[in-house]
Parts: C-alpha cells; sequence; structure tokens
C-alpha cells in the first residue's frame, strides 16, 4: 500500500472535532462558499516573518489516516491532487524551528536546525536588500568598475521571488516527542501538508 495518495483531505473544524454538527455546518459552509483560507505566520528569528494564507490538506492515504484523524477530527473533504494543483496548490517546505544547539551529552551537537539557521540567515539578507531596493529607486548591484551586473528591476524581481518561496516554508516541530522533553508530539508532526 502506498503511503500517499492521490488524493488530498482538508480536515474540517479541528477545534470541532468532538462536535460532529458544528463540523457538518463547516462542511456545508464550503460547498456552498469555497474553502477559506487561514492566514498564518512563517516565522524566521529576530529576521521577521512572512503572512501566508494557506489551505491545509494532507496526502495520506484515507486507509492510514485514523492518528490524524484522532488529532483533527473525523470529518474531511476530499480532492483529487492534480485539481489542487490547477488551483496553483503546492507542499509546503517543512523545517525544525530551532537552532543548532549542544546537546545534553556536550560532545554531540544537534544540527538538524541547520536548515532553519540558514532560513534564517536568508530572509534577513532578502529582506534588507528588499528594503533597500524599496528605499533607493536608483539601486542596483555592480562589479568593481562601476559595471552594473543586476538592474534595480531585476533585483527587485528575485527578492519578491524570494519572499514568495519563504511562504511555502512551515515549522514542522519535533521527530518525536516535544522539545520539553514531554511525551507529547510537537503540533505539526506528520501533518505531510
Amino acid at each position: 500500500m502506498q503511503a500517499i495518495s492521490d488524493n488530498l483531505i482538508h480536515f474540517l473544524g479541528k477545534q470541532y472535532k468532538g462536535s460532529p454538527n458544528e463540523q457538518l455546518e463547516i462542511f456545508k459552509s464550503i460547498i456552498i462558499m469555497g474553502l477559506k483560507f487561514k492566514k498564518t505566520q512563517i516565522i524566521f528569528g529576530d529576521g521577521g516573518s512572512v503572512d501566508n494564507h494557506i489551505v491545509c490538506f494532507t496526502d495520506i492515504p484515507l486507509s492510514l489516516c485514523d492518528e490524524h484523524a484522532d488529532n483533527y477530527g473525523k470529518f474531511g473533504i476530499g480532492f483529487k491532487k492534480s485539481s489542487i494543483k490547477r488551483c496553483g496548490g503546492s507542499p509546503v517546505r517543512y523545517f525544525f524551528n530551532y537552532l543548532p544547539a549542544e546537546t545534553k551529552e556536550r560532545s554531540v551537537i544537534d544540527n538538524r536546525g541547520a536548515m532553519y539557521t540558514n532560513l534564517c540567515t536568508h530572509f534577513k539578507f532578502v529582506k534588507k536588500l528588499k528594503d533597500a531596493l524599496d528605499d533607493d529607486a536608483n539601486f542596483a548591484l555592480y562589479d568593481q568598475k562601476g559595471n552594473e551586473i543586476f538592474t534595480h528591476k531585476r533585483l527587485d524581481e528575485w527578492a519578491r521571488e524570494q519572499l514568495t518561496v519563504f511562504s511555502f516554508e512551515k515549522e514542522t516541530g519535533d521527530l518525536g516527542s516535544a522539545l520539553d522533553d514531554t511525551n507529547i508530539i510537537d503540533p505539526f508532526y506528520k501533518e505531510r501538508e
């Protein structure tokens, strides 16, 4: 059996997972008015954040969704993956939202946060570049001889492209027990959006 489905499921009203009647009302609303985007803030350390407007789906096959349904409720609506792609849907890229650090065993460094460090550094750079471009219409990149390498327009396009890509990032939590050493699984683990 495949662990990834060709169908995507949007689980409805996690906050009402114990109330099927409330979830049915959300289902009716979706049928009448369509899916609503949820505003989510993706934070990149002290460098800032990107607001993302998303609809969450999972491609876990329905037959393997018991654990997922325990967390989100048993009410969902399914779509063919191809139809979501045609509407601009795309998978997210998950990252651990903590920095590399020494572990309890001082001789071992936890490098799982390296991607987050890179994302934070990259985000700060792009944000600073975009601010400079917005402040100065003549801002461009030149070599030592004064030859223009990248025009203001091209740098601005690149910065906008990068900021758009950042909106596809999402923190996932850890691979097991929460970071505080409790037995609770971090909030987004196993979503497969």
